[in-house]
């Protein structure tokens, strides 16, 4: 997760846009263990969600959505 996060600095919109593609799916796979990680979930996507890439903004709201239909 943490090469994820520093992935995350890249300011690239194919390599945010992969990046938070993965992210929804590993949040779908191992929620259980994603505890330790949400601090740096909400970071990442808010910084996404202020950056001028329409494409990764819209998938970092689309892994809290994910978050939310796996807590249901």
């Amino acid at each position: 997760m943490d090469n994820l996060f520093q992935a995350g600095k890249i300011d690239d919109e194919e390599v945010l846009t992969s990046l938070m593609e993965a992210m929804n799916d590993i949040v779908k796979v191992n929620y259980d263990y994603m505890k330790d990680y949400i601090e740096g979930i909400g970071n990442l996507t808010l910084m996404l969600l202020s950056s001028p890439h329409d494409k990764p903004a819209t998938l970092a709201v689309e892994v809290w959505t994910t978050i939310a239909e796996v807590e249901l």
